[in-house]
């Protein structure tokens, strides 16, 4: 065995390091600097088990020489610049099982050949200009559990004999130019777990034989040019509407936009029509104090008048009481809706709200106010923030005014608003529910997330934080800032791709000149930035950097940023300095992650300190975030590698 991995290795892979090799059975000379062609020596070295050559810098072509292997079963030459065809002699390798060759520069097509691999378990091309159609060939390898098909300019239609795969697990061909209909096959996979669409031109319907992957956690179709009613049974009743956005044809739940029905006639229309059930706000107001039995709901006269304006939303205006006398002024509220597709009518928020004297929907309490969900007759799901403070908000105009400018963003990672409730009793804000639980949930096995946070998964969280907050920092005017970013925010969809909720609030935020008081004795404190907490605090985008940086911390760690095994209010940021600078970096690594490259962690982990530096102007911005993690790993990486051999 010649195991040089994990070194800084530079220049070309000397030829004669192979030129004996009667009995070498498994080669590594992953993660270093090596640059240059891989030497035909190695190629000639036929005893070779296991070969592993990726993190590397090396480039020319993967020679046919390489089917002179026939005892091979690991190959991974992933991350390098290697260029050409893939050799027909691949399908010489009788005996693999596990081939990776994403994130490099191949072209010339899958070769059909590939069928011949029987025993073949993980095959990964991902993020190379391969181009060509899917071959129908490929539904030979019986033995697979994972293929990475992501990112290769595919073009055709997806072969149907994928339903031969009885064993796939994985399967992501996103981001290609793939055409016509899911084939109803993949029903037949029972083993799926993981099925990513994304980004192609498919169109037709979701098959409705997908609801029989009851052991689908991962799936995603989302920007291709699908119709039709989305599957919301077994498995397809957990993903929401991440998995659906970019198709204009869909309707159904979890999707704002209803489907049409053939045969109902238009309702009829009175003058004296309710249009929203105000009973249901008060049912969220009254929900805190259902539990001392002090709050009885009863049905209230109300009626509502509708409005739309210039601007593509729809306002409703509500009277919220019955006033006891002629005298008294009724309290006259305003629901405004983003989503012109959200329900309007009186029986469907009457249904929808019902719920909330349910204690199990309410799903969560922060600084800010309670959260609960809020499910409507279709099966359309909202989240409603009761707000408990208006910080130095003084009147419903202001109000709105913060409300329009955070309804204007859209963003993959960022929570959509779609809507908000003003009167002069009660202050809501209605945001797309994400089922998934949050990030803090995940990390520290709070009840209802048993899901394992691997490593990709841990590194696609990282980078869509950083892309959700640049997005608000750098590409809206006028600019975002979040300046209560902790995990307890931060939301996972049923993909694991990071949502950012409770941003853009600062004039919610208690007065800045009690805000670090109030902080001080709050959970979220160890995310603040010094500059915040100080006595006079200084507001700007860096506080978001901070805290962005406390989340990386916890995120790679595992640890809670008030774990103090040293005392003081940075000692998680201690603890991986001193871990760091010992050698010792998988010491603060979450115990919990496995398989994965440590270059990378280490990597994420020094960026989180950078964040994180106590003088402001020595973090980056959020923008630079970005840029950084990109260039640790490439945008599109698919799913967590096996360890190398």
């Amino acid at each position: 065995m010649l195991d040089l991995s994990k070194n800084a290795f530079t220049g070309e892979i000397p030829p004669n390091l192979f030129r004996y090799c009667e009995t070498l059975r498994y080669v590594s000379l992953a993660e270093n600097g090596f640059t240059g062609v891989i030497p035909d020596t190695l190629w000639s070295c036929t005893t070779l088990v296991g070969v592993n050559v990726a993190l590397n810098s090396l480039q020319g072509t993967v020679p046919p020489k390489l089917g002179g292997l026939v005892h091979l079963e690991f190959l991974d030459v992933h991350r390098n610049k290697l260029s050409g065809a893939i050799p027909l002699q691949l399908a010489l390798l009788s005996n693999v099982i596990y081939l990776d060759f994403s994130n490099n520069q191949l072209a010339g097509g899958i070769p059909p050949a590939i069928a011949a691999l029987k025993l073949l378990n993980f095959v990964d091309f991902s993020n190379n200009p391969i181009g060509g159609s899917v071959p129908s060939e490929i539904g030979g390898l019986t033995a697979l559990e994972r293929m990475g098909l992501s990112n290769m300019s595919l073009q055709g239609n997806i072969p149907a004999s994928l339903v031969n795969l009885t064993s796939l697990q994985n399967l992501d061909m996103s981001t290609n130019n793939l055409t016509g209909a899911i084939p109803p096959e993949l029903g037949q996979i029972a083993a799926m777990q993981d099925l990513f669409l994304q980004n192609n031109s498919l169109n037709s319907t979701i098959p409705a034989s997908l609801v029989s992957l009851l052991n689908l956690t991962g799936f995603n179709v989302s920007y291709n040019r699908l119709s039709g009613r989305i599957p919301t049974t077994n498995a397809f009743s957990r993903f929401d509407n991440s998995s659906y956005l970019g198709n204009s044809g869909l309707c159904g739940p979890p999707l704002s936009l209803r489907c049409e029905l053939e045969s109902s006639p238009e309702p009829r229309v009175h003058t004296d029509r309710r249009l929203l059930s105000v009973s249901a706000l008060v049912a969220i107001a009254a929900a805190g104090f259902i539990a001392l039995g002090v709050v009885i709901i009863a049905l209230l006269s109300i009626w509502a008048m509708r409005k739309q304006n210039q601007q593509p939303k729809t306002e409703i205006l509500v009277y919220e009481s019955t006033p006891p006398s002629p005298d008294v002024n009724p309290i006259i509220g305003k629901l405004v809706l983003f989503n012109n597709t959200l329900p309007t009518r009186f029986e469907d928020w009457e249904t929808g709200t019902k719920a909330l004297l349910n204690k199990e929907c309410l799903i969560g309490r922060g600084s800010l106010g309670t959260v609960y969900r809020a499910t409507f007759d279709d099966g359309l799901s909202i989240a409603i923030k009761k707000l408990e403070t208006l910080g130095r908000i003084k009147n419903a105009e202001e109000f709105e005014s913060e409300m329009d400018n955070l309804g204007d963003v859209r963003h993959t990672n960022i929570v959509t608003l779609q809507g908000y409730y003003w009167s002069s009793s009660m202050q809501l804000m209605l945001s797309d529910h994400i089922a998934n639980r949050t990030l803090a949930s995940h990390l520290h096995q709070q009840p209802g997330a048993q899901t394992s946070l691997v490593w990709s998964r841990r590194f696609r969280i990282a980078i869509g934080i950083a892309r959700g907050l640049s997005c608000l920092h750098h590409d809206l005017r006028p600019q975002v800032l979040h300046l209560n970013l902790s995990s307890m925010n931060i939301l996972l969809d049923q993909s694991f791709e990071p949502k950012i909720s409770d941003f853009g609030l600062m004039k919610l935020l208690p007065i800045l000149d009690t805000y670090a008081a109030s902080r001080k004795s709050l959970e979220t404190r160890v995310y603040s930035a010094p500059e915040l907490l100080g006595p006079q605090p200084s507001v700007t985008p860096k506080c978001d950097v901070y805290s962005y940086g406390m989340v990386l911390l916890e995120l790679m760690t595992g640890r809670h940023p008030d774990s103090k095994p040293d005392g003081g209010p940075n000692a998680l940021v201690e603890l991986v300095i001193r871990t760091l600078e010992s050698g010792n970096g998988p010491n603060c690594f979450d115990p919990k992650l496995t398989s994965f490259p440590e270059s990378e962690v280490v990597q994420v982990l020094k960026l989180a300190l950078v964040c994180t530096s106590q003088v402001a102007s020595n973090r980056p911005t959020m923008g630079e975030a970005v840029q950084v993690l990109e260039s640790i790993k490439p945008s599109g990486s698919w799913t967590s590698r096996s360890p190398s051999p």
